[in-house]
């Protein structure tokens, strides 16, 4: 399995709809903006199985007003100005799953990208992600707060 760093306008119509469709099952993500978002990331990072996309991560460029938001609702002492990009829209197929892919994607997407400061957010309750940021140096700051589905817990 290999993992590749691209952009989204070296994607193909069909790997943008594979990867969003990771991203879907993921979920925490709003559909309605998604194609959006991914055309603003820095890098696409996919795994492949025999040229099949089974795992996607991103290195995002989001809004201001999205990563003031992320750092106000969870009480973060942690100074945001200091965090411009974010890792993330992470999902591996449950089918490959246990074979550390989604780490071994976070660390080539964020070996590739050189000396920024990233943040991250995860469930509280994805205890695989936590363990993955947290073997890649991320710490937790701050409380948790409600995600998008209002019943998951969000840690920064």
């Amino acid at each position: 399995m290999q993992c590749i760093i691209t952009n989204y306008t070296n994607c193909s119509n069909e790997e943008i709809k594979t990867i969003a469709s990771l991203i879907i099952r993921g979920g925490e993500v709003n559909t309605q903006t998604l194609d959006q978002k991914l055309r603003r990331a820095i890098s696409i990072g996919v795994v492949k199985d025999n040229n099949k996309i089974i795992g996607t991560a991103s290195i995002k460029l989001p809004k201001k007003t999205y990563l003031r938001n992320v750092f106000v609702k969870s009480n973060s002492e942690t100074i945001q100005e200091k965090f411009r990009y974010e890792l993330g829209y992470i999902f591996v197929d449950p089918d490959y799953r246990g074979k550390h892919l989604g780490y071994s994607l976070c660390k080539c997407l964020i070996d590739s990208f050189g000396e920024h400061s990233l943040f991250a957010t995860t469930r509280t309750d994805n205890g695989p992600m936590r363990h993955i940021l947290q073997l890649l140096g991320f710490q937790a700051t701050g409380n948790f707060y409600e995600g998008r589905n209002g019943v998951s817990a969000i840690q920064l």
